[in-house]
């Protein structure tokens, strides 16, 4: 990235974003999450956009 400013969120080598869609199971998700070794998934509505970020915390709600 030639114009990245050095200390800047985009001059970290990041993964992709998890995203699921709203209507899979809290099993899944949690599967899911677990086997990728992530500390959160972003849970998207029908346009892709933003519904929630599902994290360890909430299993235990």
């Amino acid at each position: 990235k030639p114009n990245v400013q050095k200390g800047t969120v985009a001059a970290i080598k990041l993964s992709p974003a998890l995203t699921v869609p709203e209507n899979i199971t809290v099993s899944e998700v949690s599967q899911l999450r677990a086997a990728k070794w992530t500390d959160c998934v972003l849970v998207v509505d029908d346009c892709e956009g933003l519904s929630v970020i599902f994290t360890a915390k909430d299993l235990a709600y």
